[in-house]
């Protein structure tokens, strides 16, 4: 059943707040990784739909059709045209430029955990994907080493690596304070990059950071 395009709803925040989405059609389509792909393509401005389709490389049918499930939720709007060879070509842009603030209740997720491991699976085997894409597997390397608290540090490398990936997993030992002073340290480092603005012959890298509480260790 079509869910009705809701008036946006500003999140209680100081300055350029983001939209409190209020259906589950909105928060459906913000959690399908196609359309993420879509809105942060346009994340900057006004583009067209051959121009996201050039961004995020997949053909324009498949744009057009996404784009029009994320206009009929408001999500994105269509502001404006631009003259092309004699034509008009339509320009789009997001209903909100800080993003979406998206209550668990509207989700079609069941637990948290199902919410969670639906969004990042995918970037995990993705991740997957590229790293071994670029490890030479003659000359690969596990490294396994004991680290400063006796936790298991767990590192996969090859000299013939190709690219600049980093992939590396351990166990801690903290305090509740120190904890704290590490979460916020990996939210400011992941904030820098993610506010570079390069310029020239650019490559496309991913940037996770995962830092959480583990009852098991």
């Amino acid at each position: 059943m079509n869910q009705p395009t809701s008036t946006p709803t500003r999140s209680p925040t100081q300055s350029s707040p983001r939209v409190l989405v209020t259906t589950h059609a909105q928060a459906e389509a913000l959690l399908e990784e196609p359309n993420q792909d879509i809105l942060g393509a346009i994340m900057e401005g006004h583009f067209s739909a051959s121009e996201i389709a050039k961004n995020i490389k997949k053909p324009l049918k498949t744009v057009l059709y996404r784009l029009e499930r994320l206009l009929s939720v408001g999500l994105v709007l269509q502001e404006g045209e631009r003259k092309r060879s004699g034509r008009a070509v339509k320009l789009y842009q997001l209903s909100s430029e800080q993003g979406w603030d998206i209550p668990f209740s509207l989700t079609p997720a069941h637990t948290a955990r199902e919410l969670v491991s639906g969004q990042l699976r995918p970037r995990m085997n993705h991740f997957f994907d590229v790293t071994g894409d670029h490890l030479a597997r003659s000359d690969l390397t596990i490294r396994i080493s004991k680290g400063e608290q006796n936790q298991i540090t767990i590192n996969i490398s090859s000299p013939e690596q190709r690219g600049n990936n980093v992939g590396s997993f351990s166990s801690l030992r903290l305090d509740s304070e120190k904890a704290k002073e590490i979460a916020q340290e990996l939210r400011e480092l992941l904030q820098k990059y993610q506010a570079l603005e390069e310029t020239g012959n650019l490559e496309g890298y991913m940037l996770g950071i995962f830092f959480a509480q583990d009852t098991q260790t």
